[in-house]
């Protein structure tokens, strides 16, 4: 399954936007680190994978920085993945204990089998292609980061600066078919919704590969 053939989060994007106007930002927006998340009367600045995006709080319209320029975001995993965060209720407080993101379901097999069918297209990707997945964490932004001894690859990489997730790949060898985990603080849910968390895991994936390919 592709992330980028699922339409139906774009259907979602006008309503997400509307809520986010009328959304009581100077309340919410004290939430998180200062050093994260900057404000003026007409927009917010904050970095979403080490990418810098603003939002217009007026409008809902969102944009983001590509090589100095400054383009509207047409992305809709992106416009949710950032409205979703920005319109938590609850003050950051991360617990810095980590957990799959099945963690999070009530049918936790229901969660571990999208995981597996959203991470296919990577996983062949990034398979046998160990050294190069290494340095494009790197280049991204991503701290190495052990949680499990045995990952090939493992890293601290922020969604937000204020907000990061582990990602881990294991190779394939004689025993074991190559796997990547992506591992969530376990707050997670107090600040984005469980659906959320596919279209930030989408738009990670994307961004590393995006390193390999450059």
């Amino acid at each position: 399954m592709s992330y980028g053939k699922n339409a139906g989060c774009s259907k979602l994007i006008p309503n997400a936007k509307k809520i986010f106007v009328e959304w009581d930002h100077d309340k919410t927006l004290k939430n998180f680190p200062h050093t994260c998340v900057n404000y003026d009367e007409n927009y917010i600045y904050l970095n979403f994978i080490y990418q810098p995006f603003k939002l217009d709080r007026k409008t809902g319209h969102v944009y983001k920085t590509i090589d100095n320029d400054e383009v509207a975001c047409d992305n809709p995993f992106e416009i949710m993945s950032i409205m979703d965060m920005l319109c938590s209720e609850k003050p950051l407080q991360l617990s810095n204990d980590w957990c799959p993101i099945s963690y999070f379901s009530k049918f936790s097999s229901i969660g571990e089998k999208a995981e597996n069918e959203f991470y296919t297209d990577y996983i062949e990707n990034f398979s046998k292609n160990v050294t190069n997945l290494h340095k494009a964490c790197l280049k991204l932004g991503g701290i190495e980061y052990t949680v499990n001894k045995n990952a090939d690859v493992s890293f601290k990489i922020n969604i937000f600066d204020f907000f990061p997730v582990v990602f881990q790949f294991w190779d394939k060898d004689d025993d074991f078919l190559p796997k990547i985990k992506i591992l969530w603080d376990k707050n997670t849910m107090d600040y984005i919704l469980f659906e959320t968390s596919y279209y930030v895991v989408a738009c990670l994936l994307k961004r590393i590969k995006s390193q390999i390919e450059e």
